[in-house]
C-alpha cells in the first residue's frame, strides 16, 4: 500500500510538472492568469487530499512548496499584466528582484518565473 501511495504521489508530481511547463512556455501576451490560477488551485487541492502520505516527508514538503510558489505567482502575474504597468514600474521590479528582462508580449512566462517574484509578493 505504501508503494501504491508513493506511486500516486509521483504521478501527481508528473502532472504538476506537465501543467506548469505548459504555462511556462506561454508568451506573456497570451497568459490568462485567472485560468492559470484556477488550474494551480485545483492541483494544490488534489495534493492536500493525499491523506496516506506523510506530510512531513521531504517529497511532500518539496511538492507543496512548489505549488505554494505558484499560488503566489499567479495573482502577481495578473497584477503585472495590468495595462497601467509602466517602464518605471518594471525597472523598480527588476531592481527588487536583481534580475533583468525585456518585457514584451513575446517573452515567455518562464522569464517572469525566473525573476522569482514569489519571494516579493507584498512589494510587487
Amino acid at each position: 500500500e505504501d508503494v501504491a501511495n508513493a506511486r500516486s504521489l509521483w504521478d501527481h508530481e508528473v502532472q504538476r510538472i506537465m501543467l506548469t511547463e505548459r504555462f511556462l512556455v506561454l508568451k506573456w501576451g497570451d497568459v490568462q492568469p485567472s485560468d492559470m490560477e484556477d488550474d494551480i488551485k485545483a492541483h494544490f487541492k488534489k495534493l492536500k487530499e493525499f491523506c496516506k502520505i506523510d506530510k512531513k516527508s521531504d517529497v511532500y514538503i518539496g511538492m507543496n512548496d512548489i505549488i505554494k510558489r505558484w499560488t503566489v505567482f499567479c495573482p502577481l502575474v495578473a497584477d503585472l499584466r495590468d495595462p497601467s504597468m509602466r517602464p518605471r514600474h518594471w525597472s523598480m521590479l527588476m531592481g527588487l528582484c536583481g534580475k533583468s528582462v525585456q518585457v514584451t508580449d513575446d517573452i515567455l512566462l518562464r522569464d517572469m518565473w525566473n525573476m522569482e517574484l514569489h519571494k516579493f509578493p507584498t512589494e510587487v
